[in-house]
């Protein structure tokens, strides 16, 4: 506590003291942005169902690095459409700053992070959840421990940060300003209806903390951090939730 208490709150006070910078408006609508955002996921998603398809059932691993490498040609695909000028606006934070600011941005919102999940842990179907995770961990090898560890803190930020920071939010929040000339309410809207989606398409007993989580997410974008900002936050979090539940199997597998 001596140490996450100043931490928190000196993260917080350099988050808030950064200043958002302007957003240059990219050509495409934001109804086509947030369509692009909405078929590429939908495609992605097909692509993961098929790949599994060949696997099987009992082959987990496996199946994790074809999810994982679905979602990595996702991204591929939703970066050659950002070079084209498919993000509704484009950030001038310069990258290295706006991962400094990501990262400060998550250990000030830890707390609150911690707090969702442990909420999410007493919903109905959370400990089947966590006991599939710490199956999986225990399982596994340390090397294939570190690949899904790797791939998770790069590749799974990146498409879903490309996806509903890059595309969905920006696009909703211009839609959304079209129809009510309050940019702070249509960041907010387009922030929530963002969040519920990216929660939607998580598990059933996760979905409240990854809604909080994608709040956050929103506003470290939509603060002038933008997408990588976003980024270094979601990989920092895949990467300490690992963390934890390696923990909690090790343990697991000490009591057994």
């Amino acid at each position: 506590m001596a140490v996450a208490v100043p931490a928190a709150l000196g993260a917080g006070w350099i988050v808030l003291r950064a200043r958002p910078r302007e957003c240059v408006p990219a050509t495409r609508s934001s109804g086509e942005v947030a369509l692009l955002a909405l078929l590429a996921f939908a495609l992605t998603q097909l692509l993961r169902m098929g790949l599994r398809c060949l696997i099987p059932s009992e082959a987990s691993f496996t199946s994790k690095l074809a999810d994982l490498g679905a979602l990595g040609l996702g991204a591929a695909l939703l970066l050659v459409v950002r070079q084209r000028g498919g993000l509704l606006r484009k950030e001038s934070t310069p990258p290295l700053r706006a991962l400094g600011l990501g990262l400060a941005a998550y250990i000030a919102a830890f707390p609150c992070v911690l707090v969702a999940h442990w909420l999410a842990a007493l919903m109905p179907g959370g400990e089947d959840v966590r006991r599939s995770t710490l199956l999986f961990l225990a399982g596994a090898e340390t090397t294939q421990v570190l690949v899904v560890t790797a791939l998770l803190m790069s590749v799974v930020p990146l498409f879903e940060e490309l996806v509903f920071r890059g595309f969905l939010l920006r696009g909703l929040e211009s839609m959304v300003l079209r129809v009510v000339d309050a940019p702070r309410a249509a960041s907010w809207i387009a922030a929530v209806v963002s969040s519920a989606c990216f929660a939607a398409v998580h598990e059933r007993a996760a979905m409240p903390a990854i809604f909080v989580v994608g709040l956050l997410l929103s506003w470290v974008a939509l603060r002038g951090g933008g997408l990588w900002a976003a980024m270094a936050f979601h990989a920092l979090h895949n990467g300490i939730t690992v963390w934890v539940h390696l923990s909690g199997a090790t343990a697991w597998l000490d009591q057994r």
